[in-house]
Formats: structure tokens, C-alpha cells, sequence
């Protein structure tokens, strides 16, 4: 069942309800803006009251390599904007339909930098998502990692390094001696001290890093390295490719056609998480901001508490003992074995 918002006259999900989201839907929310998005689409925006972005390269990285992996991402929560415009940015009280993203803010922003496009203009300083279409062995062998993707900062443009051990997901500082060579690569003479746009780099600890969004644009004919090359034109990590790839393949380290065959593979799958869905959950239509208008009295707000058990599978735990005492009444009652569903006979 839906209704409509009385502003606008946007459908609207009715409490309790969950829609599908494609990955596309879900990017567009910040690359785009309300009055461009498909006709139907949903449309989220961020409350006044969420945090800033707190995920690492790290993490960025591993989420894509799970939707790669087709690994399920989690559920996402949204606040129908009808009736809660009190939580605009804006600050307004104009509904222009479409919801508050509750939960999700920084799956959705890491999903968002795998659907950008590469800058034109490389003084443009935006994080960029790069995928290793070659990675080195030694990094996959100490990696649980299926698909190497890189991501490159306004404050860290040369990337991180892979330090993932005993299966944790961990980036660190690439040495003085690989920025030192990409530096070189660049052209750059020792005397140009700026700190390069991300743009203008690329991620120094892979081997054949490239642009997602050149990826993605590759159409079936070229998915191959020549396609690649065609592609990134003239930007400073076309030269680092190609460079790498006439060094491999004259060393006879690897085959030209594996190569090839590696970004066709990846290509397929990030073509196919364009249409991926994931699930989200429609929240209350109203949930009061105010301490004391909640499910219970005290100090919380129905927001707070809806946070607070969202991010606990439902339940608050804060007031139970991990490990029932005598004193807790929490031990597990006797069975009635007389009770119990038993087996029958074998024929």
C-alpha cells in the first residue's frame, strides 16, 4: 500500500514497508540531483542529524569487493520527508518528496564513488575508486580479498597499501620509494612541491591500477588493455599503465591474453552492479527528535532509540549481562523431555 505526500504528491511507502534499490539509485543520490533522476526512482537525502563520513580506504575497498562478490551489503533505513521536514539541511519546511536516509550513509557514499566519472579536469580534487586488473601475487596471497580495488584522496592522492593479515582489512602508508617513482614518472623534476589532485595520480602500491569509471564505460569490443588505453586519453596514469604493461609483457612475466581476459571479467561484473538490489527499510512515518516522546520515558528520542537498536539487531542490550549469574533469573529453564519432538521409528 502507498500513500501521497500532500506537497508534492510523491508516493509514499507507508510505515513498516521495504523497497528495492539499485546501486545506480543509490549513487545518484549524490551525483546527481532531484530533477534528473529516472522518473520513479527513489530519492534520499541526508538529514540534518547524521554524522560526517567515518569509513576508511579500507573499508571503501572491501565493500567492493563484496558487491563484486555478490555478499550481501546490509539493509538500508529511510525517513519519508512528508511530516519530518524539520530535519532538512536546508532548513526549510518545504517537502520536495523522496526520503531521509536514516542508515546507510557511508555504504552509500562508497558506493557512489564507484559509479563517478573520472574527472576532466585533473585539478579537480575528488576521490577516485581504482580497481587492480593485475594485482601482485604477494598481495593476494595475504589478502582475502577476491577483487583489489584503490582509493586515492585530495589528502592521500598515491593511495594506501594492502596490509591485510590473519583476515582483517587494513590499509597503510606506501613507501618514499614508490611515490618517489611515481613522482618520476609524472615527469616531475624535484622541484614542483605541490601535493598532486588525485587526478593527476593513481594508486602507487598496485601494479595495473584503473579507473572504475573507465571500466564501466568500456563497451564489449574494447574491453581490453588498448581498450583501457584508448579510454584514459592523456591522463598521467595512462602513461604508468602502459609503461607497466610493455615491461611485462617484454619480460614475459605474464600473457597478454590474461591480461585481456582479467578486464573483460571485471568489466562483466561492475556492468552488472549497475542493476544489483539491495534492500531498504521504509522507518515510522513520524519519529519524534524530542527526548521523552519515544516508545518508553526517559531520556531518549524515538530517533535515538530507533538508532540504537537498529545497529543492535533490534534489541538493547545495554541493560543484560552477557553471562547470566545466579542472581539474574536468567537461567535457561529445565526441558520437559516428555515434551520434546522425537524421532520416528525407522520403517
Amino acid at each position: 500500500m502507498s500513500g501521497y505526500c500532500k506537497c508534492c504528491g510523491q508516493s509514499l511507502e507507508k510505515s513498516g514497508n521495504t523497497t528495492l534499490l539499485s546501486l545506480k539509485e543509490i549513487a545518484d543520490w549524490q551525483l546527481t540531483t532531484r530533477d534528473k533522476v529516472s522518473p520513479g526512482a527513489c530519492w534520499a537525502e541526508l538529514p540534518s542529524f547524521q554524522r560526517g563520513l567515518v569509513w576508511s580506504a579500507a573499508q571503501i575497498e572491501v565493500l567492493w569487493d563484496s558487491i563484486l562478490r555478490r555478499i550481501p551489503i546490509g539493509a538500508f533505513s529511510l525517513l519519508p520527508k512528508h511530516g519530518n521536514e524539520q530535519y532538512s539541511k536546508a532548513g526549510n519546511a518545504t517537502c520536495n518528496g523522496g526520503f531521509f536516509l536514516l542508515d546507510g550513509q557511508q555504504r552509500a557514499n562508497a558506493i557512489a564513488l564507484g559509479f563517478r566519472r573520472f574527472p576532466c579536469d585533473d585539478n579537480l580534487a575528488e576521490s577516485i575508486l581504482w580497481i587492480d586488473v593485475l594485482p601482485y601475487e604477494d598481495v593476494k596471497a595475504r589478502s582475502n580479498r577476491k577483487h583489489f580495488f584503490y582509493v586515492t584522496t585530495p589528502a592521500r592522492p598515491w593511495g594506501y597499501r594492502i596490509e591485510d593479515e590473519k583476515g582483517e582489512n587494513r590499509s597503510g602508508r606506501v613507501s618514499v620509494s614508490q611515490f618517489r617513482t611515481a613522482l618520476e614518472e609524472m615527469g616531475c623534476d624535484g622541484a614542483e612541491i605541490a601535493k598532486p589532485t588525485p587526478a593527476r595520480l593513481w594508486p602507487v602500491c598496485a601494479q595495473l591500477p584503473v579507473p572504475v569509471s573507465i571500466l564501466r564505460g568500456l563497451s564489449d569490443e574494447t574491453r581490453t588493455a588498448e581498450g583501457v588505453l584508448a579510454a584514459g586519453g592523456k591522463a598521467p596514469w595512462v602513461g604508468h599503465f602502459r609503461k607497466t604493461l610493455a615491461d611485462l609483457l617484454s619480460d614475459g612475466k605474464v600473457d597478454g591474453d590474461k591480461i585481456d581476459c582479467s578486464i573483460k571479467t571485471i568489466c562483466e561484473r561492475l556492468f552488472a552492479t549497475a542493476e544489483a538490489r539491495v534492500m531498504a527499510m521504509i522507518a515510522p512515518d513520524s519519529l519524534s527528535a524530542n527526548p521523552g516522546d519515544g516508545e518508553r520515558d526517559g531520556d531518549l528520542s524515538e530517533i535515538a532509540l530507533y538508532f540504537s537498536r537498529l545497529n543492535r539487531g533490534g534489541i538493547d542490550p545495554s541493560g543484560l549481562p552477557l553471562h547470566p549469574g545466579p542472581n539474574t533469573g536468567l537461567r535457561p529453564t529445565r526441558m520437559d523431555t516428555n515434551n520434546v519432538i522425537r524421532p520416528t521409528a525407522r520403517l
